[in-house]
């Protein structure tokens, strides 16, 4: 959980100042605010990796707060926490897929263990993300660019091939690049990586269009 860019959502200052205590003792970089305002604030000037909230809240009422994020930003991952548990909160929590719904106190134990799996999660997006930025440089160069580079870009998004696919955020149309990435692939290994053929010349153009260029 070390490192874990953590933004903490709760309008009780005491339990408040209970999770962000243990926040911070086990390294995550928190921000604690008390309002869904205040929280609006902190996500439009940065990025965290969990929204770690407080369901009964003004400006929460059915959710609503947290509805409008999970629509704005989809790649942010939802924990909410609950002294007063409901079904029906917990049915629509479910539904907006928030990643757990936790009853307070929580147990920390399993608590780090949630948020440990989501900063793992969230660092491989960004991987991913960043790794598809730059096959779209490496495409851009044409026949001239780094096929080395290339071919790196092209093996490491095969390796987080699963995150990229099921995140929200990613704008690609993914069948069409999880099909051209599949067949890059195929040709890269079959020809160890001598870049200059014909055939990955097509599929370099193949990529250029599955990536909306």
């Amino acid at each position: 959980m070390k490192d874990a860019r953590i933004l903490f959502v709760e309008d009780d200052p005491i339990a408040g100042l209970s999770v962000r205590t243990w926040l911070e003792h086990k390294g995550a970089q928190t921000i604690y605010v008390e309002t869904t305002e205040a929280a609006d604030a902190a996500l439009t000037g940065q990025e965290f990796d969990v929204l770690l909230s407080d369901i009964h809240m003004p400006g929460n009422e059915n959710l609503a707060w947290v509805e409008r994020v999970a629509r704005q930003h989809p790649a942010l991952q939802v924990v909410l926490l609950t002294g007063s548990p409901r079904i029906d909160n917990a049915i629509k929590a479910a539904n907006l897929h928030v990643a757990a719904y936790l009853v307070k106190p929580p147990d920390f134990s399993e608590l780090e263990t949630i948020l440990t799996t989501l900063r793992d999660t969230a660092r491989a997006r960004r991987r991913g993300k960043a790794c598809v930025e730059a096959l779209r440089a490496a495409l851009a160069q044409g026949d001239a660019g780094d096929e080395a580079a290339l071919a790196r870009n092209l093996r490491e998004l095969q390796e987080l091939w699963p995150l990229l696919e099921a995140d929200p955020s990613t704008r690609a149309p993914m069948g069409d690049l999880r099909d051209a990435l599949a067949d890059a692939i195929r040709v890269i290994e079959r020809t160890k990586d001598s870049f200059h053929s014909r055939e990955l010349g097509q599929l370099r153009q193949r990529l250029r269009r599955a990536l909306g260029e």
